[in-house]
């Protein structure tokens, strides 16, 4: 009777499938766009575009276009090609700020204000030679939290977009830029 016993527990052990455990999820969410990433004072390269922060400040009580600015970011962009190339013909953010955030912990995200930001637009449309670089000081509204610390500067590029209007080609599969502002050092 035992080993019958033992017999049928085998059984049904053998017949009851194995509960996968349940996988962690990925760090970054579902969504997070691959990038190029590295932290302040690191040159970054997608195979156009080398970019560099080299400094992040509290920028209080500043404002265009009625909105109050908290962060100012400065960004080095240099041309990594072979062409006279310009930020705004290449897939290289939107000119509207869409595609270059801010991101603080907790998930909030403030996009780039480039209304009435002559720097910003001087930079858009400024004709780089091979190795020309600018200098551009991006000014961010504040944060959900006005006291907050921003993690991390998303500047998005898409080669394939419409605005690729010099053609170029990206060598890296998502040439988009995540640069960590919590470590490195001007």
């Amino acid at each position: 009777m035992r080993t019958l016993c033992c017999l049928v527990v085998t059984c049904m052990a053998l017949a009851t499938p194995a509960t996968a455990a349940t996988p962690a999820p990925a760090q970054g969410g579902t969504f997070q766009r691959s990038s190029v990433e590295g932290c302040v004072g690191q040159w970054l390269f997608d195979g156009v575009w080398r970019v560099r922060v080299s400094a992040v400040k509290a920028n209080a009580n500043y404002s265009t276009g009625g909105v109050l600015h908290g962060t100012e970011v400065l960004l080095t962009v240099r041309n990594g090609t072979k062409n006279t190339l310009s930020p705004g013909t290449s897939g290289f953010a939107d000119i509207n700020g869409g595609t270059i955030t801010l991101a603080y912990a907790g998930g909030d995200v403030v996009a780039l204000d480039g209304s009435g930001d002559s720097d910003y637009s001087a930079f858009w449309f400024k004709p780089l030679p091979p190795g020309g670089s600018a200098i551009v000081k991006l000014d961010f509204p504040y944060g959900a939290v006005r006291t907050a610390k921003p993690e991390k500067l998303l500047v998005g590029v898409d080669g394939h977009s419409s605005g690729n209007t010099a053609h170029v080609s990206y060598s890296v599969k998502s040439p988009s830029f995540r640069i960590k502002l919590t470590c490195g050092g001007g």
